[in-house]
Formats: structure tokens, C-alpha cells, sequence
């Protein structure tokens, strides 16, 4: 797992953003973007779900994961989520 460069708090695979500072991460499995013009919806979403997974409200979670996934229905980050919440929901 690596940690962010500012706070030193744990960043996992997906993230694109530190969950502690708000801090954009640089890692393969998550693009870092340059300007706000590349920034999409879909991409906030995303973010504000992993945060809420990362807080344990997976009801919330879920939720966003949903619209990303009604703007975008093959998106694997959302699926693969999706799956890790619905599986979490029933323990």
C-alpha cells in the first residue's frame, strides 16, 4: 500500500485522491488530472464514493457508484466497487 506524499496517510490501488488531505495521487491504476477541463462528473462520483466506502456508509457509497454507473455502465472501477459493497452490506 502506498501513502501519500503530503500526509503519509494510506492510499489504496483505486484512489485517485488522498482520503485524509484531499491530495491528487499518482499511481497506475488511478490518472492524475492536469486541469479541471478533464475532470468529469462520473470521476467526482467515483471519489466521493470511495470516501464514503473508506467511512464505512455504504448505503451512500453504493449510491454514487450507481450513477456513475447509469452515466456509464462498463466503468470497472464502479463495477468492481459496486461488488466489494454489496458483498460488505451483507456481513
Amino acid at each position: 500500500m502506498d501513502k501519500c506524499l503530503k500526509c503519509s496517510a494510506d492510499i489504496f490501488p483505486e484512489d485517485r485522491y488522498c482520503g485524509q488531505c484531499g491530495t491528487a495521487v499518482q499511481n497506475e491504476a488511478a490518472p492524475v488530472f492536469s486541469t479541471q477541463n478533464s475532470l468529469k462528473v462520473e470521476d467526482v462520483r467515483s471519489n466521493l464514493a470511495l470516501v464514503y466506502f473508506k467511512m464505512g456508509k455504504y448505503e451512500q457509497a453504493l449510491l454514487e457508484f450507481e450513477k456513475v454507473l447509469k452515466a456509464n455502465p462498463n466503468d470497472q472501477q464502479a463495477l468492481e466497487m459496486k461488488k466489494k459493497i454489496e458483498e460488505a452490506m451483507k456481513d
